[in-house]
């Protein structure tokens, strides 16, 4: 959320990026959830190696196959990061 206020301030109205939410890009549920300690100190923006990604569709496959491999494969509770 912070980020896209950010992004709003900076760029105005017209951004050149959409946000997303997870059932926009049709996340499973995470195992567990832990909330946040407010006030978040810091914001890290983490980007991946992966093919570029040209529409919300395969935007989204991408997304749903590395919150695969983060639940299945490494165990974690949810999409790392």
């Amino acid at each position: 959320i912070f980020l896209f206020t950010v992004l709003k301030l900076t760029c105005g109205e017209e951004t050149p990026y959409t946000l997303v939410s997870r059932i926009g890009w049709r996340a499973r549920e995470a195992i567990q959830t832990q909330p946040l300690k407010l006030p978040v100190q810091i914001v890290v923006v983490h980007n991946t190696a992966t093919s570029p990604c040209l529409d919300q569709e395969s935007c989204s496959s991408m997304m749903r196959k590395i919150q695969r491999h983060h639940m299945d494969v490494k165990g974690w509770w949810d999409i790392g990061y």
